[in-house]
């Protein structure tokens, strides 16, 4: 007795752009509170913000905007066009020039982009420092919390960064553009309470 095989049919997948995902949030089936990446046309689902991410991020963001003077911008949790309609992240912080238009920042007008890792650093290492850099981003830092250590990456080159060092405890840490040189211990030290 034989036994015919069914072989299953491709399943064609429609890939989401960010049209679509701004749309799917006006019309509320994506909630405002999701935190969400779009990853070649994929909705990706990000870590829930714990503690520790959300007080390095405010202290972040308060020492960036001390140390960038007006018309730098400092943008927190801002959604990121990558590489075409199919492809979006969001950075926890994003240092730009002034965009006076209703508009996206451009590759050019991005000075430096900051994620900061907690259970994220696998991604933010890898595949999210290969967009960047792929995109034009000149430096990205990533605050690596279980570490307690910055990783710097600059000079993109294809999907990649020509220099990436790790800096810890009073190795320095110059911020881009403007030359103002911190210890890696102050850009990790957490708030008090």
């Amino acid at each position: 007795m034989s036994m015919a095989i069914d072989t299953p049919q491709p399943i064609e997948v429609r890939k989401l752009t960010l049209d679509d995902v701004l749309e799917m949030c006006e019309a509320d089936i994506i909630k405002d509170w999701e935190r969400v990446e779009l990853v070649d046309g994929v909705l990706v689902t990000m870590s829930p913000e714990g503690i520790p991410h959300a007080a390095v991020i405010t202290r972040l963001t308060r020492l960036f905007t001390d140390v960038y003077d007006a018309p730098i911008e400092v943008r927190v949790n801002l959604t990121r066009p990558l590489s075409g309609p199919y492809h979006f992240r969001v950075p926890d912080l994003l240092v730009t020039q002034p965009v006076a238009e209703m508009r996206w920042a451009e590759p050019a007008e991005v000075i430096l982009a900051v994620e900061v890792a907690n259970t994220s650093t696998v991604i933010d290492l890898g595949a999210k420092a290969h967009e960047y850099a792929q995109w034009g981003v000149p430096v990205y830092w990533v605050i690596d919390l279980p570490s307690q250590s910055v990783i710097v990456h600059e000079r993109p080159v294809g999907d990649r960064y020509a220099s990436v060092s790790r800096r810890a405890g009073t190795d320095p840490v110059t911020f881009p553009r403007i030359g103002r040189v911190v210890s890696a211990t102050e850009l990790l030290r957490l708030p008090t309470p």
